[in-house]
């Protein structure tokens, strides 16, 4: 029953948008409307076959948008997407649906073509219920194609329509969710009975034990006595453990946050033994920088001394030949009387000079 009354509502207010619809499109209602179109194309030059295909489109006084989508292999045999968006515009002599189709990966692959009203009508949805004709492609890709109207609802109406089926689909969902709900509940209350109509069986075989059990009730209550009386020397056996455990705890707790301190004192030693390490190794390349630059020194200083050495001895060897040098102008001058040899002798002296200069800049260069 409840599910007619359920169906009967769905199929009321269906019925209600739907009647207010269609007369609102009689009543050429000015604003958007949702209609459904179809789209038909004949057979192509090519022999491909004819086609057809319906999709939504936006009515509004002037103007239709709307558009179509399709999967397709391409030449390259890969899944492709393609468009076809319509837009049209409606003036007082014509109403002309241009469409711009391409594919969504390959965008190279690009058309448009128009369809064109007959005859003339004060709404767009009039020119639809006629037929709009119009030419696809060119050469062997040409096909003559048709655009017709097949049904309209006004925007809002379709939006409603659209959420009262969510709401449907939502409902029904939740009746289905509440049936199988109860439909567990059920057999939980099942198994309950069960267990209750068991628990009643061993109720009645404990009733009977009881009978029995009566005529022990005395000794049991010695029994009883002797229990408790042990029971209350164990809880004060356990009160006593209960202090000794919290002693224990007590101390435990003392003895982690020692040891997280040792564990703190330990991480900082690392720390700093990690410091000292980097510190280290640091020293040690700056050692070994040292010990190079001083092998560098060493060299240059031994280089440096073998040049002295070298220049000492070209110095040993011009105060040598200065000094023989000399041995002979003294020499010559006893022996040379006339001018030329005068002369001569002034020739002497300047290379003498000119040799104690160059004596002079070696020594400034041992310096």
């Amino acid at each position: 029953m409840k599910k007619l009354l359920f169906l009967s509502l769905i199929f009321l207010f269906l019925s209600i948008f739907t009647k207010k619809s269609i007369g609102d499109s009689e009543h050429n209602i000015k604003g958007d409307q949702l209609t459904r179109v179809t789209i038909h194309c004949e057979k192509g030059a090519d022999g491909r076959r004819p086609f057809s295909d319906a999709f939504y489109a936006v009515v509004t006084e002037n103007t239709f948008q709307g558009s179509r989508s399709w999967n397709e292999k391409t030449k390259r045999s890969v899944m492709d997407r393609g468009y076809e968006i319509f837009t049209g515009f409606k003036n007082d002599k014509k109403f002309i649906v241009s469409v711009q189709g391409r594919y969504v990966h390959d965008t190279s692959n690009k058309w448009s073509y128009k369809f064109k009203s007959e005859g003339k009508h004060n709404n767009i949805i009039g020119y639809l219920k006629d037929g709009l004709s119009g030419v696809r492609g060119s050469g062997n890709w040409r096909r003559k194609c048709n655009l017709k109207y097949v049904y309209t609802h006004r925007a809002a109406d379709a939006v409603a329509v659209k959420n009262l089926k969510k709401n449907i689909k939502r409902v029904s969902k939740e009746r289905d969710s509440i049936n199988e709900e109860v439909k567990k509940l059920r057999n939980k209350i099942s198994e309950f009975d069960k267990k209750i109509a068991s628990l009643n069986l061993e109720i009645k075989k404990e009733k009977e034990k009881s009978l029995n059990l009566e005529k022990n009730i005395k000794d049991i209550n010695k029994d009883k006595e002797l229990i408790e009386k042990k029971l209350s020397e164990s809880e004060e056996k356990l009160e006593t453990g209960i202090k000794a455990k919290k002693e224990i705890e007590k101390k435990l707790i003392e003895q982690e946050e020692k040891q997280k301190k040792v564990e703190e004192k330990i991480k900082k030693q690392e720390e700093k033994q990690k410091k000292l390490e980097e510190e280290n190794l640091k020293q040690k390349k700056s050692k070994k920088i040292t010990k190079e630059k001083l092998k560098n020194q060493e060299e240059i200083l031994r280089e440096q001394e073998e040049k002295r050495k070298l220049i000492d001895e070209k110095i040993k060897q011009q105060k040598q030949q200065q000094k023989e040098a000399e041995e002979k102008l003294k020499k010559r001058e006893e022996d040379l009387k006339t001018s030329e040899e005068q002369r001569i002798l002034e020739e002497l002296k300047k290379k003498i000079e000119e040799e104690k200069k160059k004596i002079e800049e070696l020594n400034k260069q041992t310096e």
